[in-house]
């Protein structure tokens, strides 16, 4: 489960070119192997912090429908090592939520000729709906 404020607390660092996942149902949820969403991978298209009139940023990937809604997550590099209770140590990077995926953006002549996809950034678009919505 994400905890919002600490989502919000975090520094995540995002660029044009990093790799993010959107996690979604493309298809349905029947049809993934365990009932979990899918990881779609794609890239950050466009200068993800600026933006004229509207906290949204490009990404070029081959997302679907069905996936509208989603959060859209990138794997930090810095490594943070986990103790398990089995004595195991894993090293994982730092996961964050850059913003919500909304759809593809339909300005192109044809619908396959620039598959880009629209995220809303977390910090300008979503915390003052969360704010408003909890005062």
């Amino acid at each position: 489960m994400l905890d919002i404020d600490e989502e919000i607390s975090k520094d995540l660092k995002i660029g044009i070119m990093d790799d993010i996942f959107v996690t979604g149902f493309p298809l349905k949820t029947n049809t993934t192997p365990n009932k979990f969403p899918i990881y779609k991978g794609a890239t950050i298209a466009s200068e993800p912090d600026i933006f004229n009139s509207l906290p949204m940023f490009y990404i070029d990937g081959k997302t679907k429908s069905g996936m509208s809604g989603s959060p859209v997550i990138k794997k930090d590099n810095t490594i943070k090592t986990i103790a398990t209770p089995t004595g195991i140590t894993l090293n994982q990077g730092r996961i964050g939520l850059a913003g919500v995926y909304s759809g593809r953006d339909r300005q192109e002549k044809d619908e396959y000729e620039a598959e880009l996809g629209i995220v809303w950034r977390l910090k300008e678009c979503l915390l003052p709906i969360l704010e408003s919505a909890s005062s």
